[in-house]
């Protein structure tokens, strides 16, 4: 039987480490954490959660302001290992009457990379003094970090980090990345838009988030009440027609984001993971300027 560990995570400088549970959820698989049950009578792995050196402001193509990061409340942790299984199909060639030929038919073995343990547990985000830990079997795992801020009964995602294929042992240890949306997303508009032209934004489809979501384009050229524009998308690009405007003024951005269903426990629903990116109550922006038409007299003679 495998030895169940505690995996301790250290959280920006801060060690995080002690005794107690702060109530693992339930996974496919639940480990028992240290709040409960035998304890641990070897060291435990410990895991440090190491800040990404931020892209910050990104001038050259529009302008996208990180903003401030927002006040973690929650860690999640997600435990998954895979494994390679083997299949066995009968195959057979077929001729145009789709009638199997003689002598075609056989054994075909097909081995893929498939997920056999997974476990998610959620833990207050740490403050000093306090301690997190994780029970987790010894072995080979892709472990995904999510750090997030619970408002009004939805997690938005502030940083996430994975780590492939880490050997979770005793007095062992390893350090993950962890990034801000802003640069998960790194999403991107050209500087400058001209009124009724076509302009893409750009942004990268990775995880923790789900490939599905919505982007809002909102035009101000402070003199006319606000317009807006929603479109979905599932891909990395997402087209709008710029505003019909003889002002100048400003386009800005923003998305609606959840996070992919591998992250969710069995009893979270997508929408309580709802991020939006940029978020202007944390001072984020992702902007561009419209060029405006400009009034040409026609006269005849």
């Amino acid at each position: 039987m495998k030895k169940a560990l505690v995996l301790v995570l250290l959280l920006s400088d801060l060690l995080l480490y002690g005794c107690g549970s702060h109530g693992a959820s339930n996974g496919n698989n639940p480990v028992s954490t240290t709040g409960g049950g035998s304890q641990p009578s070897s060291g435990g792995f410990t895991l440090q959660l190491v800040d990404a050196v931020s892209s910050g402001v990104n001038s050259l193509t529009g302008v996208t302001v990180a903003g401030t990061p927002q006040v973690a409340t929650d860690v999640r942790v997600v435990i998954r290992q895979f494994a390679p299984v083997t299949t066995t199909y009968y195959i057979c060639d077929y001729d145009d009457n789709g009638v199997p030929i003689d002598g075609t038919c056989r054994n075909v073995d097909v081995t893929t990379s498939t997920l056999v343990y997974k476990d998610i547990q959620d833990m207050p985000y740490p403050t000093t003094g306090s301690s997190v830990q994780v029970g987790i079997p010894a072995g080979t795992y892709t472990l995904d970090v999510i750090v997030s801020k619970l408002e009004s009964g939805n997690h938005s995602i502030v940083k996430y980090g994975q780590l492939v294929d880490v050997i979770v042992a005793p007095n062992a240890s390893a350090s993950i990345i962890m990034k801000t949306v802003n640069d998960i997303f790194h999403m991107t508009v050209a500087d400058s838009v001209v009124s009724k032209g076509t302009f893409n934004v750009t942004l990268n489809d990775a995880l923790p988030f789900a490939p599905g979501y919505k982007m809002t384009m909102s035009y101000d050229d402070k003199v006319n009440p606000v317009s807006s524009s929603v479109v979905s998308s599932s891909t990395n690009t997402c087209s709008f027609t710029a505003p019909t405007s003889f002002l100048a003024g400003t386009i800005s951005l923003q998305g609606q984001f959840i996070i992919n269903s591998s992250f969710l426990n069995r009893n979270d629903l997508q929408a309580q993971w709802t991020r939006l990116f940029p978020n202007a109550a944390y001072g984020e922006q992702v902007y561009s300027n419209l060029n405006p038409l400009i009034a040409v007299t026609v006269t005849v003679n």
